[in-house]
């Protein structure tokens, strides 16, 4: 289920950060960004908003019609914001497998957490070595 992370105003509506939670089979996110224009969503419905929001993100030309960049851009703050998203993800994790440990689940349990929060501390590195050379 798609959720909205951000909203920003500007000229003519809105730029709304679009969030589709496990969209990648390694249970990464998909951020998406999209132009809602005003009309679609000033004086309407709450109804009628949701159905504009989803007509907007049916048109995956959006971003090329409204000139909006395609991928955030890489700043030390965009990826300092990815850094703690990845290192919460592993937090969470690693007190899964910590959970598993305590009580005395079966191995084939604590191995599968073990290798999913060393797949994300991988990913934490990754993005705290960009971070490094922004």
């Amino acid at each position: 289920m798609r959720r909205i992370v951000r909203v920003e105003t500007a000229a003519g509506g809105a730029i709304l950060h679009v969030e589709t939670p496990a969209a990648y089979a390694n249970g990464e996110s998909r951020f998406e960004t999209v132009f809602l224009p005003a009309d679609k969503y000033r004086e309407k419905t709450r109804a009628e908003i949701v159905d504009a929001v989803i007509e907007v993100m049916a048109d995956e030309a959006t971003i090329a019609t409204f000139n909006l960049p395609a991928v955030a851009p890489r700043t030390k703050d965009t990826v300092e914001e990815r850094l703690h998203r990845a290192g919460d993800r592993w937090a969470k994790w690693d007190r899964y497998r910590a959970e598993a440990v305590r009580r005395g689940s079966p191995a084939t349990v604590v191995n599968a957490f073990t290798n999913r929060t060393n797949a994300l501390w991988a990913r934490v590195e990754e993005v705290l070595t960009e971070w490094r050379t922004v």
